[in-house]
């Protein structure tokens, strides 16, 4: 309660000198013409007993308030309604909030009886996450996910060999991904989560391209589908790029339709502080990802039988496929992973998984790279070419023989 009770009642008196006895029940039952108190509501003008201003006015963007959260958050207008319950409580409904400031609040009410202005409080969201050690093991795999990845990205570019279908949409998984890491790794520089601004405009950026780069993970999937089961194995990059950079704003509308209030709030900068709005983004994704593994099922039914009949195409493609499904399945296990981790209740005593689940993130780019590139025999290939070459220049005349092919990926590009 944030003001002094005001009650305003209303009653009917008979003519005390000449009336009929029978007026005087008439003038208890009398009561107000609710439709006129619609249009005619009772207006108060109620001082507050804590000064202060309010976060917000009404429900309003998370945006709109530089502030963090915490303190007074909004007030309201209320009524003591009788019917409510079995005991009566404070309703807001038929209660509107002309105007406020931090000293009072004005009110207009269609009911009569008890007016008061009610305020919500708010602490500052905070997770306590004891991940020291663990985010020194998630920073380093971060950074070797980085360069591996954008030494497999710079391999396909500077490959003839290996610019076809299936390396561009591997190149688009690898930038996707190096993306969605490096923004998780800014967030967690101090103050960034801190601030509801930074914090939504990170945040919606790392979960695009999280989104982004699961969805490419699954077109990769259906092209390698297309591959064995209609015998298409090049010409159709083109037409996935609408779907792996187009389709990723569908959850964060929905997002910005359904939970705008809460955006910008959570203290690990991911989706929303509600669990119904981390729902809706990790179900999306959680999804695309499942698409992915079943098409996968159907290309381990089909690798013994393909479409196409070239020897040479079938060789590759047979061991590019087990990287594809390998890379659907890692998907599958880090988005399970995902929606237990975010939709644990930090007040529940379980344990709370988020410290083993970054280390995943900063590692899984280069579980993807041993997969994309590694299962490649073109990346391979040009790897060893690029290798040799390289050697031929320091001792001509000579040959290295491959003794480890991630070496010699690593060595050359």
């Amino acid at each position: 309660m944030d003001s002094r009770i005001i009650v305003v009642n209303v009653a009917c008196n008979i003519n005390s000198l000449e009336y009929d006895p029978d007026e005087v029940e008439i003038a208890a039952r009398c009561t107000p013409d609710p439709n006129y108190l619609k249009s005619n509501p009772i207006e108060a003008e109620l001082y507050h007993l804590e000064e202060g201003t309010a976060r917000l006015i009404r429900r309003l963007l998370a945006t709109e308030s530089p502030d963090k959260k915490r303190g007074i958050e909004v007030r309201h207008c209320v009524w003591w309604d009788e019917n409510f319950g079995s005991n009566g409580a404070w309703d807001p409904n038929g209660c509107v909030l002309v105007q406020t400031d931090a000293e009072k609040t004005k009110c207009q009410c269609e009911h009569f009886g008890a007016i008061a202005v009610v305020v919500e409080y708010t602490e500052e969201i905070k997770i306590e996450d004891d991940c020291k050690i663990m985010k020194i093991i998630k920073f380093v795999g971060g950074g070797v996910s980085v360069f591996a990845l954008v030494i497999f990205m710079f391999a396909i570019l500077g490959s003839v060999d290996a610019w076809d279908m299936f390396h561009i949409l591997r190149f688009q998984i690898s930038g996707t991904w190096v993306l969605a890491l490096t923004s998780h790794i800014v967030m967690d520089i101090e103050n960034i989560c801190d601030r509801p601004g930074p914090n939504l405009r990170w945040g919606f950026i790392m979960m695009y391209f999280y989104t982004s780069c699961a969805t490419w993970v699954t077109l990769e999937a259906h092209a390698t589908f297309k591959a064995f089961t209609a015998g298409i194995i090049n010409k159709r990059a083109m037409i996935y790029f609408p779907f792996g950079y187009g389709t990723p704003l569908i959850p964060l509308g929905f997002l910005f339709l359904l939970f705008d209030d809460t955006l910008g709030l959570d203290p690990r900068c991911f989706v929303g502080w509600n669990l119904p709005a981390k729902y809706l983004y990790l179900s999306y994704n959680l999804s695309i990802t499942i698409v992915g593994v079943v098409l996968s099922v159907i290309i381990i039914f089909n690798m013994t039988k393909p479409q196409t009949k070239r020897r040479n195409v079938v060789t590759d493609l047979k061991s590019q496929a087990k990287g594809t499904i390998a890379a659907c399945l890692t998907k599958l296990v880090f988005w399970i992973l995902a929606f237990i981790t975010y939709t644990h209740n930090q007040e529940s005593d379980y344990w709370d998984p988020y410290c083993l689940f970054a280390i995943l993130i900063g590692w899984l780019g280069f579980i993807l790279f041993v997969q994309l590139a590694i299962f490649s025999p073109k990346v391979r290939r040009a790897a060893r070419r690029k290798s040799q070459y390289w050697v031929s220049l320091v001792q001509p005349g000579t040959s290295w023989p491959p003794k480890s092919r991630l070496t010699i990926f690593l060595l050359g590009n």
